[in-house]
């Protein structure tokens, strides 16, 4: 699969179409402080660019959109901190995400779903965070589910790929799911954009015991 990292973002910070909400920029800082000594300040002094660097010390109010890029230049030198690939450092704290909100957003669900029924509304509750692309929940049995998410930045491919890696996993295996597996399939081009940027359909399954 052809996932860029798009360590330099085509916009000028702030400019980006693809955003997410602020409280993920909010709780990323106090992952980045718990998941690399140097914290999230020693991450944010490593990017080159003034105006990103600036960008990140902005008060991030929950509720607001913000873009995603900025994010992504820090992620890059918080893997390069941590000694870890780029995929990996997005999916450990896309876990530790996962992890805070089990004691919060997900501990009814938690409660009182299988993991048969959690699965396939996890995807939709975390795409709640972005204000891009669009999801359907494809077939769905009682040890997996399939989601296909569409209108996705091929820029944004890796990230988001990393993401679900991280995220999903932990919330199943705590609603009781073993040896939980995500399964993707290669990104299927949707065409370009007004702006000329390539879209992309990506489909990927969810497995558990």
């Amino acid at each position: 699969m052809d996932r860029p990292i798009p360590e330099r973002s085509p916009f000028p910070p702030g400019g980006s179409p693809w955003r997410q909400k602020g409280n993920v920029y909010r709780n990323l800082f106090g992952n980045v402080d718990a998941y690399v000594a140097e914290g999230s300040e020693g991450a944010i002094e490593r990017v080159e660019d003034e105006q990103v660097r600036r960008f990140l010390r902005q008060p991030f109010a929950a509720s607001g959109w913000y873009d995603i890029f900025p994010m992504i230049a820090m992620i890059v030198q918080v893997a390069r901190l941590r000694g870890v690939p780029y995929f990996t450092a997005v999916s450990d704290l896309s876990r530790m995400m996962a992890e805070a909100d089990l004691n919060g957003l997900y501990r009814t669900l938690l409660r009182v779903m299988s993991p048969a029924l959690l699965a396939p509304r996890l995807p939709k509750i975390q795409a709640q965070y972005l204000d891009f692309g669009s999801l359907v929940v494809g077939e769905t049995g009682p040890n997996h589910c399939e989601i296909i998410r569409g209108d996705h930045p091929h820029l944004l491919v890796h990230w988001y790929v990393a993401v679900v890696h991280g995220f999903l996993p932990c919330v199943l295996e705590c609603s009781g799911a073993k040896d939980v597996r995500v399964r993707w399939s290669p990104p299927e081009s949707e065409g370009k954009d007004a702006a000329g940027f390539e879209r992309v359909g990506l489909r990927f399954t969810i497995q558990w015991t």
